[in-house]
């Protein structure tokens, strides 16, 4: 992660500055939809309520949704940039690095390691950018403006949404640390699938020479099922997490509606 700020230019670090805003004021307009939303609802609930007073909060509404999607399309555009930006400088930095190593040293490493580390795991932390862009920043301004309009209503409003707020917590630390080991883990399985892979297509004379193909497409199936065990045990974790989460945030709501009523 150092590294991957050192690489950091100034003018992507005002992207991120200005993705930072972006997102606050998001947040902020997704946030004015309920508050538009229940006074739409007392508008038509009143008696003297009139159409000209529907229209008028149903399109302050329109344009709070409109802003927050404007805002999210320019936010996904500043994280693609800034992520492309930082692999290529990384990827640039990598391959000149193993183009200095000694024979010696990309032996230590083994070949299909150092393929892997310029083009699978640079993707990885260039994924990682764009989440940290988009979901990490947004997470935590969420839950603050949530809190803050909270607070100026019903105690037991703020306290069942700050409890909600830990439980989500919670639950993101235990799939986090079930799903993290399998996926380092990956890296490492993922050398083992290329290193059998390049191996079958160096010595492929060789394999042909002594009708060694079923050996090493069962040497090959090994790996691959290895890999494949590992990625969905920890994809299962992701999987999981997110109705879990909408179950949080459905009880949320229901304890809200209770306390309200």
């Amino acid at each position: 992660m150092r590294t991957v700020l050192q690489s950091l230019h100034s003018r992507e670090w005002a992207l991120i500055g200005l993705n930072a805003v972006l997102i606050y004021f998001a947040v902020w307009l997704d946030l004015r939809i309920p508050e538009y939303m229940t006074e739409l609802t007392v508008i038509i609930q009143t008696p003297g309520g009139t159409v000209a007073e529907v229209l008028r909060e149903g399109g302050w509404m329109l344009l709070c949704a409109l802003g927050s999607l404007a805002c999210s399309i320019v936010v996904g555009f500043t994280a693609a940039r800034v992520a492309a930006s930082v692999s290529r400088r990384l990827r640039h930095g990598v391959y000149a690095k193993v183009m200095d190593f000694s024979l010696k040293e990309i032996g230590d490493f083994s070949t299909p390691s150092l393929i892997n580390r310029t083009t699978n795991d640079i993707t990885q932390v260039q994924l990682l950018v764009v989440m940290a862009m988009m979901v990490i920043i947004r997470a935590p301004m969420m839950a603050t403006l949530a809190l803050a309009k909270i607070s100026n209503t019903h105690w037991e409003w703020t306290a069942l949404t700050a409890g909600t707020v830990a439980a989500m917590l919670v639950i993101i630390g235990t799939m986090m640390s079930y799903a993290l080991p399998r996926f380092r883990r990956t890296q490492t399985l993922t050398d083992e699938v290329n290193r059998v892979a390049r191996e079958s297509l160096t010595g492929l004379q060789v394999v042909r020479a002594y009708r060694a193909e079923g050996f090493q497409e069962a040497k090959f199936d090994v790996a691959n099922d290895r890999l494949t065990r590992n990625t969905l045990q920890a994809n299962m974790a992701l999987t999981v997490m997110n109705p879990t989460m909408y179950l949080v945030m459905n009880g949320l709501t229901l304890g809200i509606y209770w306390i309200g009523a």
